[in-house]
Formats: structure tokens, C-alpha cells, sequence
């Protein structure tokens, strides 16, 4: 008596259902991996720009940087001496801290991680720290 073997078997699908599982879980954190790594990246970037326009601004008013602590009203600032073509929209207090010293003549600028939960803290001359849950992914100072 001979059986004809149709189909597949309960282990069998059970071993591939557990195979594909293990393959969804390791697509989930690359893309999770990815997509926080692009955020930093992201934010770099605009660190740089802000950057760029800091040092513009104080090139065109005799090596005065400008003297607000409230992130906002430095892009406020920036973009209506035209240092900064267009405010970043994403550029909030809990991603970046600005902070001028001695009225102007220095500063310090840092940003911190993606999964940050407090801005950084800076203190003059030359200190970045304190992003709670993350680090400093940027600083300057001048």
C-alpha cells in the first residue's frame, strides 16, 4: 500500500511561518535603524545651516552674533536679516539650544539625537551636554 503525500505537513508550515516571523522582525529594526539614523542626519544638516547663517550674521553687523537664548527667535532673527533664506520648520527648543555670551562676541550652538527628551545644555566657551535619552550629535562654539 503505497500513500500519496499531498500537501504540507503541520511541523512544516509551522518552521516556515516561524522563519518568516524572524525575517519580519529583523526588517522591522533595520527600517527603524534607518529611518532614526535619517532623522539625525537631517538634523545635522540644519545644525550646519544655521550654522552658515550664524557666521553671516556676524560678518554683516562687525563680528556680533546674535544675543537671543530662545532658539525661535534666532531663526526669527536670521530670516529677517536674510541669513537664513526660510525658517526650519522642524527647528524647536527641545532639538537645538543657541546661547550668546560677553553680548555677542561668542557663542555656542549644539543639537541633540533623535530621541532626545530635553535640549542640550551649553556653557560657554566650549561644553555640550545633557540631552537626556541621547547625546550631542552637533556643537559649535566661536
Amino acid at each position: 500500500m503505497t500513500q500519496n503525500k499531498q500537501g504540507f505537513t503541520l511541523i512544516e508550515l509551522v518552521v516556515v511561518m516561524a522563519i518568516i516571523a524572524v525575517l519580519a522582525a529583523l526588517m522591522v529594526a533595520a527600517i527603524t535603524g534607518a529611518r532614526t539614523q535619517s532623522v539625525n542626519t537631517q538634523r545635522m544638516g540644519q545644525a550646519k545651516t544655521i550654522e552658515t547663517a550664524l557666521e553671516t550674521y556676524a560678518s554683516k553687523h562687525a563680528n556680533i552674533y546674535p544675543t537671543s537664548a530662545d532658539v525661535v527667535a534666532l531663526m526669527t532673527a536670521l530670516v529677517t536679516d536674510k541669513d537664513l533664506s526660510t525658517t526650519i520648520s522642524s527647528v524647536t527648543t527641545a532639538n537645538f539650544t543657541y546661547l550668546s555670551g560677553n553680548s555677542g562676541s561668542n557663542y555656542g550652538f549644539a543639537a541633540c539625537a533623535n530621541n532626545n527628551t530635553a535640549a542640550p545644555t551649553i556653557t560657554l566657551p566650549s561644553t555640550a551636554s545633557g540631552c537626556a535619552g541621547s547625546s550631542v550629535i552637533y556643537s559649535t562654539f566661536r
